[in-house]
């Protein structure tokens, strides 16, 4: 039983019973009647207060039942309110039952029935007010879950439908099924036609709308192709109209003044055709149509009045093309070949009222600025001609899209317009990239597999870009051909070929030629000195190998040195080590060429007093000198003078120290006694003789010993005699006074320096003494070993015989001779030389077909002996290649023979084995 409740304030509190202002006074003659009163009193007050018992309690029940009842409503969990959508049907009676059940649970602690019957008065109302609720919030369910049941049955459909964009048949029958579902649908919910009219046009677009869409993102051609007008798909020539006077407005009756032929595709505005032309319903439609067609020749590249023309009116159909090119081009006050910029409104305008002109006669072309420019400008996509009866919207057959309105066509056709476009700019990156990486393989010389195909170009670029792109490309295969050609050729074969192919200033394109053709120019000029240093490097290992002298003159000879010693020497190159020596004076004794990094060294030490750095350095440079004195001039002569002066002392058995200090004083502080001593000695009679004496001994030193006679006497009277002479003496003197009076050493130093421009030369014949003879200039052996350029002038002058006299001829010789040239770039005049009857020998320059006089410069790399001995190298090359092919066949063979023997070894042993096994089981008892 509840525990009737007290009130504190507004609450029941439990207190006294209240004192109703009666009093009970003790009097004997009213004692009983007294009593009496103060029972009824009490009686009335206690029903008094039971009453009020009651309502409180039945108030309580009710507040508890009003409690549940928010609970069965609201709660979050459980709550009839938290049953959404499908889960909410059938439960609104559930819930009203839950109400009645707890109500009956309440009644039934209440203490008397008139509490329950006043409780279950108050909650009769309530089940009232809560069933009401329930049931409202179950049919709002319910009709929200058919609701989105229906929504997610139209949004699955659309968005199958959708997917449909390519099989018209199958979307237009899903849209059946669709508009049957919203029929069934709209009728049982009690909607009109117009209702349900509107649900199904609003499916009906909307499905459109994601169908293009997902047509777009997949096949934006195919909706092209499908959908969008003949400019969209590479436009259409114009028809041929072999038009009359009185013919002359066919154009103008069809409303398509550009006379554009009729396409599979429709244009917007087009109402049908005349069996060539198409027709229009409005002259702002045709010439729509016109400026369409002539902007997507601009985004397909023909953006010249010439190649427009050509695509609108080819001369293969019957028009003189040529002429409309000159009727547009003066129209237009351009060249034929001038590019324009379509897309400018004027430009357009122009253009196809040119066209409009052309076509129809100029004045029969009537119509007004206004018409032309709102034609031009929805070509351009400014403004959109409104559908009409007379021009109904475009109608292509593809469902999805006839079902959207012109807006929605227009706005689709230009985001797969934008597509083309982003698809060819991601083309022509792909593109530009196979382009970059193919000229930087032409610019090589190298082939470029990957290269893109002219057709290739046109789609990527258009067709004036592509095709200017395609004739660049070929251009610069051609200049690769070229260099490919060229690292197989000669030097002067390289030549003839860059100047064979230098462009003319009046070529087209002659400035981008004429920058190619510079690029090859330097690839030439890069290539040959290529090859010359992989010549020169040759000819060096051919001189280490044969003792064949090289030239001295030739840059690359002594490139050639310097790398040979920076591979092979120089990582272990010791001044103090006696293998680091005989290297360098090996290398330097066989070509004749001292390495840049080895004079270097010796300028290093020129000036120093330390023995440490001097004597090593010395002993190198007197190994040198004693091997090829020519090669040891290309110092100081001071330098030589204190090197040759060390070394000699040291080896005399001085002391290094000493040595050292001698050689310095005597080379860099004479002091005056020793100058003027010196001085004294040259006036001197016996050392003139001396002097002279050396001199001959030099010229004899070019001869063998057993014919010491042989060799011309420089006192002799001549020319070259006395020239001799006085430039001996004069490098005699400057070194005699540079060793502090040292005769001997003067006399090797002078013999080494004279000898790079004095010599005994036999190249004419016979021997003479001749300044800047090519034996010395070019470092040939005293001894003639290695003479390349006997060989290479007596080819040469056999030709020039057989030229000029048709071989050889009595009393006429070609000779060369040093001349004023010669000391600059070592060439030698070439001289006819004739003799008379007196004998006395007349000389005449030799001129070549231009008149001029032509020279001689000798060139080891083509010289018949250098040639010979590269063709023995290669050939011992090629044996020794022979051979270990051979050897390598035949390790090959062996091995074959060996896996064969083996593999027979191995099938014997098995059929052996076999054999036995079977011999053993035949008298086994296991055996089956």
């Amino acid at each position: 039983m509840p525990k009737v409740p007290t009130y504190d304030n507004r609450t029941v509190m439990p207190e006294q019973l209240p004192n109703n202002g009666f009093s009970v006074q003790s009097s004997p003659d009213a004692f009983g009647a007294g009593f009496g009163r103060v029972g009824e009193q009490y009686v009335g007050l206690f029903a008094e207060a039971k009453q009020r018992a009651n309502v409180a309690l039945a108030q309580d029940a009710a507040l508890q039942l009003r409690q549940k009842a928010n609970e069965l409503m609201t709660d979050p969990q459980n709550g009839l309110l938290s049953q959404q959508g499908k889960n909410a049907i059938g439960k609104a009676s559930e819930y009203e039952q839950s109400f009645r059940d707890y109500a009956g649970e309440i009644s039934s602690t209440l203490p008397d029935d008139i509490v329950r019957q006043s409780f279950m008065q108050q909650a009769q109302e309530m089940s009232v007010q809560f069933a009401s609720q329930a049931n409202r919030h179950e049919m709002g369910q319910i009709k929200a879950y058919e609701q989105d049941q229906f929504q997610s049955t139209l949004t699955l459909n659309a968005e199958s439908a959708a997917s449909m964009y390519g099989d018209n048949q199958a979307y237009i029958s899903a849209h059946k099924q669709v508009f049957q579902q919203i029929e069934e649908f709209g009728l049982s919910h009690g909607w009109g036609e117009e209702q349900i009219l509107a649900k199904k046009q609003e499916f009906k677009v909307a499905t459109a709308r994601k169908a293009i869409e997902n047509q777009l993102g997949a096949d934006y051609m195919g909706f092209l192709e499908q959908n969008g007008e003949p400019s969209s798909l590479g436009t259409v020539s114009r028809a041929p109209t072999n038009n009359v006077p009185n013919d002359g407005v066919r154009g103008v009756r069809n409303n398509n003044p550009g006379n554009i032929r009729i396409s599979s595709n429709k244009w917007v505005g087009q109402t049908g055709d005349d069996g060539a032309f198409a027709k229009f319903a409005t002259p702002e439609h045709g010439i729509r149509a016109l400026g369409k067609n002539l902007l997507s020749y601009a985004r397909q590249g023909f953006v010249t009045p010439e190649q427009i023309i050509n695509r609108w009116a080819p001369p293969e159909d019957n028009n003189d093309t040529q002429a409309y090119i000159e009727y547009v081009s003066d129209y237009l006050g351009v060249a034929p070949n001038q590019p324009l910029d379509l897309t400018n409104l004027d430009t357009l305008t122009h253009l196809s009222t040119a066209i409009m002109y052309k076509e129809n006669g100029r004045n029969r072309v009537n119509y007004t600025d206004e018409q032309i420019a709102t034609g031009i400008q929805s070509a351009l996509g400014f403004v959109e001609l409104q559908a009409t009866s007379e021009a109904p919207k475009l109608l292509t057959g593809s469902a999805a899209f006839d079902a959207l309105d012109e807006a929605d066509q227009a706005k689709y056709l230009r985001q797969a317009e934008q597509l083309r476009k982003q698809k060819q700019g991601e083309l022509q990156q792909q593109f530009g990239t196979r382009v970059a990486d193919s000229y930087a393989a032409w610019e090589r010389g190298l082939e470029a597999p990957n290269a893109p195909t002219h057709d290739e170009l046109i789609s990527a670029f258009g067709y004036d870009k592509g095709s200017a792109m395609s004739a660049d490309m070929q251009e610069a295969k051609r200049y690769a051909g070229f260099m490919s050609a060229a690292k197989e050729m000669s030097p002067q074969a390289q030549q003839v070929l860059l100047a064979k192919n230098k462009p003319q200033p009046g070529e087209a394109n002659y400035e981008s030629k004429i920058q190619r053709w510079e690029k090859f120019g330097k690839f030439v000029e890069g290539n040959i000195k290529e090859q010359d240093k992989q010549f020169a490097a040759n000819r060096l290992q051919l001189s280490i190998q044969n003792n064949f002298p090289l030239d001295p003159n030739d840059k690359n000879n002594q490139q050639a040195a310097d790398d040979y010693f920076e591979q092979h020497i120089q990582q272990s190159f010791n001044l103090r080590d006696d293998n680091s020596l005989n290297a360098v004076a090996e290398l330097t004794a066989r070509t004749g060429i001292i390495p840049s990094q080895v004079k270097s060294v010796l300028n290093m030490g020129a000036t120093s007093k330390d023995p440490e750095v001097v004597l090593p350095i010395a002993k190198m440079y007197g190994q040198i000198f004693d091997n090829n004195p020519a090669s040891a001039t290309d110092i100081p002569s001071s330098t030589m003078a204190y090197y040759s002066k060390v070394y000699s002392l040291s080896r005399a058995g001085m002391p290094d120290e000493k040595a050292v200090e001698t050689a310095f004083k005597t080379t860099f502080e004479q002091d005056e006694r020793t100058k003027q001593m010196i001085a004294s000695q040259i006036r001197d009679k016996g050392y003139i003789k001396d002097r002279d004496k050396a001199a001959q001994s030099n010229i004899n030193d070019f001869y063998p010993w057993y014919k010491p006679f042989s060799s011309p006497n420089v006192s002799k009277p001549g020319t070259q005699n006395g020239a001799y002479l006085r430039d001996y003496q004069t490098l005699y003197d400057a070194n005699f006074a540079e060793t502090g009076g040292d005769a001997e050493l003067s006399k090797k130093m002078t013999n080494a320096q004279i000898k790079r421009t004095w010599a005994v030369s036999n190249i004419n014949g016979s021997e003479e003494v001749m300044r800047y003879a090519p034996e010395a200039v070019y470092g040939i052996n005293e001894s003639g070993a290695g003479n390349w350029i006997a060989g290479q002038w007596e080819e040469e002058k056999k030709q020039l015989m057989s030229k000029s006299f048709g071989g050889a001829s009595s009393g006429t010789e070609i000779v060369i001779v040093s001349d004023a040239v010669t000391p600059r770039d070592y060439s030698y005049g070439i001289m006819i030389k004739q003799t008379g009857s007196d004998d006395i020998p007349i000389y005449r320059p030799y001129t070549g077909d231009n008149g001029l006089p032509i020279r001689f410069k000798p060139e080891q790399s083509s010289s018949p002996m250098y040639k010979e001995v590269m063709e023995k190298r290669q050939q011992s090359v090629k044996e020794a290649q022979d051979k270990r092919e051979r050897e390598e066949a035949l390790d090959k063979s062996r091995s074959e023979f060996d896996e064969r023997r083996q593999s027979i070894r191995e099938q014997y042993k098995e059929a052996h084995n076999e054999r036995v096994n079977k011999f053993n089981n035949y008298f086994s008892w296991d055996k089956n």
